[in-house]
C-alpha cells in the first residue's frame, strides 16, 4: 500500500503561503561559517553594518538570524551581591616577548555582578559603530570622517555622566571577567534582532567608594556570534539610553584585536578609574 505524505498531513501546507525570497548575503555567510568548522578556507569579513533599529522592526531578518545564526561566544551572568570575600583581579600589561611589564591587584567590594565569557579568541577585528540619535552632542570621543567610533560620551545640561557608548570584543577566558558594581538589578532582558540585551540599574548609595552620583543605568549588547560587546549607560533615564542604543549602526572596523593588556577583572561602571 502507498501512502503519500500530502495524504498524511493534507492541512499542513496552506494555501497562498508567502514564501520568503532568498538572502544570498546570508547563505555566503553560512556557508562560510561551515567551511572555516571543517577546516577549510577562511570566512570573508562581513563589514555590513547593522542597524539596530530596523533588525527589531523585520520580522524575517529576525527569524532568519534565530533560525541560522551560529553563536559562537556565551556571555555568563552571576550575581555575587551576597558573596562572601572581596572580588579582586589583577591587571598586567604584557610585552611582545610575554613579559610582565606591570602587573597590580584590584579589589571591588562593592561587586553586585561578575561577567565572564566563554569563545575563541580574537576571532574577529574590534566593532565600531555610528549614532542616529544622541539627547546632546559628545563631549568626548573621536569619531572618523564617517561618523565611525568605538567610544562616546555626553553631559546633559547641569553637567554629570550623561551617556557613555562603548564597543569592545569580549575577553574570553578562565581568568577573565567584568565587574558591575552596587546593589544591582536587572530589570529587562530582550532579543534583538540576535543581540542579546540585558539592562540593569545599579544603585551605589550604600557603596564603601560613594559616587557623585547614586544610581546609573546600563543596557549591555551582546552580540553571541562575534563577541561584541556594545554598552550604553549613564545617568540618563533607561528610556533615552534605548533610544540611543536601537538608533545604533554597528560593524566589524579594521582595527585587529590586540592582548596588549590583560584585564583579569576589569569594570563596567561609568566613571570609574
Amino acid at each position: 500500500m502507498k501512502i503519500r505524505i500530502s495524504d498524511i498531513c493534507p492541512d499542513c501546507c496552506l494555501e497562498n503561503v508567502q514564501l520568503g525570497t532568498a538572502d544570498a548575503e546570508l547563505s555566503a555567510r553560512i556557508k562560510a561559517m561551515t567551511m572555516q568548522k571543517l577546516g577549510v578556507g577562511k570566512p570573508e569579513i562581513n563589514r555590513k553594518p547593522l542597524r539596530i533599529l530596523l533588525l527589531v522592526a523585520a520580522a524575517a531578518a529576525f527569524f532568519a538570524t534565530a533560525a541560522f545564526a551560529i553563536a559562537e561566544y556565551t556571555m555568563n551572568v552571576k550575581d555575587v551581591q551576597e558573596q562572601d570575600g572581596v572580588v579582586s583581579g589583577r591587571w598586567l600589561e604584557v610585552g611582545d616577548d610575554g613579559t610582565v611589564l606591570e602587573e597590580q591587584t584590584f579589589y571591588y567590594p562593592d561587586a553586585g555582578m561578575l561577567f565572564t565569557f566563554d569563545g575563541p579568541d580574537y576571532e574577529y577585528n574590534l566593532p565600531e559603530f555610528r549614532t542616529g540619535w544622541l539627547p546632546t552632542e559628545p563631549d568626548f570621543g573621536s569619531p572618523d570622517g564617517e561618523g565611525w567610533s568605538m567610544y562616546l560620551s555626553g553631559q546633559p545640561e547641569g553637567g554629570g555622566i550623561g551617556y557613555i557608548i562603548s564597543a569592545n570584543s569580549v575577553p574570553t577566558g578562565e581568568d577573565s571577567k567584568y565587574v558591575l558594581n552596587g546593589k544591582t538589578r536587572v530589570v529587562k532582558q530582550e532579543n534583538w534582532g540576535g543581540w542579546e540585551v540585558t539592562e540593569i540599574v545599579s544603585d551605589y548609595t550604600e557603596c564603601l567608594r560613594r559616587r557623585t552620583y547614586d544610581t546609573a543605568n546600563y543596557i549591555l549588547m551582546f552580540d553571541p556570534e562575534r563577541g561584541y560587546l556594545v554598552i550604553v549607560s549613564g545617568e540618563e533615564d533607561m528610556e533615552t539610553l534605548e533610544r540611543i542604543a536601537k538608533n545604533l549602526e554597528i560593524r566589524e572596523s579594521d582595527e585587529p584585536c590586540r592582548n596588549t593588556y590583560s584585564e583579569t577583572v576589569g569594570t563596567l561602571d561609568i566613571g570609574y578609574g
